[in-house]
């Protein structure tokens, strides 16, 4: 395929360019992009505000926390999910993930994948485990299926004392039922 200017039709470099030089940052992105370009294509994509292509560009450059926030101000839960899942266990970003991760499943009625995943967010990562948001999470977590004792181990492992003690502090022992 040969293009007006007598040019391959896939010079998608060349296009950006020429789309770009015209002003039209809609149409530069995705030329961009598929010139392998993608941190030149991301800009022009947060240019033209579109935000799905933001996301999935900042997918190619395995941007994840970035894509999934922006996937979550789309609301779209189902591609933040996927996005989340994509951080490795011992990297600095799981624990922010994992803590989303187990509340999304949480919010779903997954409890005891929430748990688990907590679990082994823990056994990846020595950063994890003094997490707290990540050990309440847990303790709630066991709490609300039920499993005691289980929750009253965790509490003592990290140093948390028992569940009477957190009670007297204003910790909340229980989980509440979604609605």
């Amino acid at each position: 395929l040969v293009s007006a200017r007598g040019k391959p039709a896939h010079d998608f470099p060349a296009a950006a360019r020429c789309h770009r030089a015209s002003g039209n940052v809609a149409r530069a992105g995705p030329a961009m992009e598929r010139s392998g370009e993608y941190e030149p294509a991301l800009e022009l994509y947060r240019k033209a505000g579109n935000l799905p292509a933001v996301a999935e560009c900042l997918v190619r450059l395995k941007r994840f926390t970035e894509a999934a926030d922006t996937y979550r101000q789309l609301g779209n839960v189902h591609a933040e999910v996927e996005v989340l899942r994509q951080i490795p266990p011992g990297e600095p970003e799981a624990i922010p993930a994992t803590a989303r991760l187990a509340d999304l499943m949480e919010k779903h009625g997954h409890l005891e994948r929430a748990a688990a995943l907590i679990v082994a967010t823990f056994r990846a990562s020595k950063a994890a485990r003094s997490e707290e948001l990540l050990q309440r999470q847990l303790i709630r977590l066991l709490e609300a299926l039920g499993k005691h004792d289980e929750a009253e181990l965790v509490r003592k492992s990290l140093g948390l004392g028992t569940a009477r003690a957190a009670a007297s502090e204003g910790e909340e022992v229980t989980a509440k039922t979604p609605p």
